[in-house]
């Protein structure tokens, strides 16, 4: 079976696509807007994350050794966004995507040192370090399943093939039905995931590069956009 490994170019497409879907999902709650609207946009909304999740995964099959630089930049822009998170989403008590996508990193991290430890005994310790991440996630959105999706495709992306594609929109619909509850229909969205990464995949694209910290800045920079303009709109 073909393993699925994107190409940099059809990574920037899907990074782009998140973006919008993102920053769409986010006007919707933020900005004041019709209950059809909320609904529109919340549903492509649900793509964001479990596309997030899967270029952080792909981006780590391409280099498996940039996991320290990954965890310094998540958790330093998870830091930063966190209060403007908290005030942006009142009746949020979880932390946001960054850290989310932080211990997807240290999930990796622990699993592959594990695998290529050639010590013995050395079981207990990756073992603790695994529950350690789990137990992490729970404090994060999206949670524990959201912090698998970039895991699973890097070491499965060798044997499921394209249809690890739709597995990881399966996961990405679990992971945002189990902590919006209330969205469980509009979830559905990010079961797009699939056909989209199928789409981007088997296709050559032409679209400019976005500066390595371009999203990393974006995140918070976009909150506090929406914000001020819904401000302005009241």
């Amino acid at each position: 079976m073909a393993r699925v490994r994107f190409s940099q170019t059809q990574l920037e497409v899907l990074k782009w696509l998140a973006l919008v879907a993102m920053f769409i999902d986010h006007a919707g709650k933020i900005l004041p807007v019709s209950e059809m609207t909320l609904i529109e946009t919340t549903f492509f909304g649900r793509l964001s994350f479990p596309l997030f999740a899967l270029i952080l995964g792909a981006r780590l099959v391409h280099k498996p050794d940039a996991v320290t630089g990954y965890l310094k930049r998540l958790f330093l822009f998870g830091v930063i966004s966190q209060p403007i998170f908290m005030l942006v989403f009142k009746d949020s008590t979880l932390l946001n995507i960054f850290f989310t996508l932080f211990v997807s990193v240290a999930i990796f991290h622990v699993a592959r040192s594990w695998s290529l430890s050639l010590k013995k005994g050395g079981e207990v310790k990756f073992l603790g370090l695994l529950c350690l991440c789990f137990w992490a996630a729970s404090f994060c959105d999206y949670g524990i399943v959201g912090a698998l999706i970039a895991p699973i495709y890097v070491f499965w992306h060798r044997r499921v093939g394209i249809g690890l594609l739709y597995a990881l929109g399966g996961l990405g619909f679990l992971a945002n039905s189990l902590t919006q509850m209330s969205e469980i229909v509009l979830a559905s969205g990010a079961l797009m995931v699939g056909p989209i990464g199928h789409f981007i995949y088997c296709r050559d694209w032409t679209v400019p590069r976005l500066p390595k910290w371009f999203f990393y800045g974006f995140y918070p920079a976009h909150l506090v956009g929406l914000s001020l303009i819904s401000m302005c709109l009241l």
